[in-house]
């Protein structure tokens, strides 16, 4: 059976705009919902917190005003980016379609099972680059179009505003499978004690995450308390701090924050925003396009809002080879 390229079929990125220009965000919820989305950002907006020393003092009678109130700015800035895709409807048809069916579907839903195809793997490479993505203007993939969480650290370390002497940055040395416990509880409780009363996330790598269950499991045995392999919550944060394993993260940083304060933009509502379906160059294949806003930024580093972890870690030995 024949299949063609129709208007229907070009007009359905149109059609199913909404839909798919909202997918690669429905697609890394997983990482997202322990965010927070700021939307409708194009560019620049300004983001931060109040600072604020007022207190209650012994009555007087002079006024006797102080001035300690002041907001942090920071500026979370989105990055436009494309996607351009070429795929083949009729490769599609015969690998998707490829069983016998009693009505042929139609241009409108293939092409929107295609086009949500691509619309995912938008989200996955967004939710993989979250953390290292580097803004590089002249790259070609999701980790140059932003400044990933990390990439931000390493800019306020340069310029001496993440630090020992600032309260936000803790070095814990190397971590393994005999100390990675005590060593979590200890950078937690080296935290802020505002950060401490907070509930907060410890976003961490997943090998990390995966030492940190087989030491538990290794230091509290069959312990009446020890109810489950898999840990959600750190021991002896008293349930105020979850352990959120995350992929594309460094092997050298952990971080301590509120969900309030890890700020995700988008825009999702502006005209400059699009996805179209429409001819390529080759008459066999059509074009997926899409446009489409995001960046990453804390609301503040300020050391009740975000305690960064740096540890090191041994690299597993090399198998040995066959008969060796």
């Amino acid at each position: 059976m024949a299949f063609e390229i129709t208007p229907q079929l070009l007009a359905s990125g149109h059609k199913y705009r909404r839909e798919l220009l909202a997918l690669p965000v429905a697609s890394i919820d997983e990482t997202i919902r322990h965010m927070t989305p700021r939307y409708g950002i194009q560019g620049k907006e300004t983001a931060g917190t109040g600072v604020n020393g007022a207190q209650l003092r012994p009555y007087r009678s002079e006024k006797g005003a102080t001035d300690t109130s002041g907001i942090e700015t920071r500026e979370i800035e989105t990055f436009l980016g494309d996607v351009v895709e070429e795929f083949d409807p009729h490769a599609l048809w015969s690998t998707i379609y490829a069983s016998t069916v009693g009505t042929k579907p139609d241009e409108w839903e293939i092409a929107r099972q295609m086009a949500m195809l691509m619309a995912m793997s938008v989200g996955e490479h967004l939710a993989d680059s979250i953390f290292t993505a580097k803004r590089n203007a002249s790259g070609s993939t999701t980790m140059d179009l932003f400044n990933g969480f990390e990439t931000i650290i390493e800019t306020e370390k340069t310029a001496g505003k993440v630090a020992e002497a600032k309260g936000n940055l803790i070095p814990v040395g190397e971590i393994n499978l005999s100390n990675v416990v005590d060593t979590l509880k200890r950078a937690y409780r080296a935290s802020h004690e505002r950060l401490r009363q907070t509930a907060t996330k410890m976003f961490l790598p997943w090998d990390i995450y995966d030492l940190y269950c087989d030491g538990y499991k290794i230091e509290t045995g069959g312990t009446p308390y020890n109810d489950r392999y898999e840990k959600t919550v750190l021991e002896g944060s008293d349930g105020k701090c979850e352990l959120v394993p995350m992929g594309g993260m460094s092997h050298s940083r952990i971080l301590i924050s509120p969900k309030s304060n890890m700020l995700v933009g988008l825009d999702q509502t502006g005209t400059r925003e699009t996805v179209e379906i429409r001819r390529a160059d080759n008459p066999k294949v059509v074009q997926f396009f899409m446009a489409s806003y995001f960046g990453v930024e804390y609301q503040s580093i300020d050391p009740r809002l975000l305690n960064v972890v740096e540890y090191t870690q041994n690299a597993p030995a090399p198998e040995s080879e066959p008969g060796v």
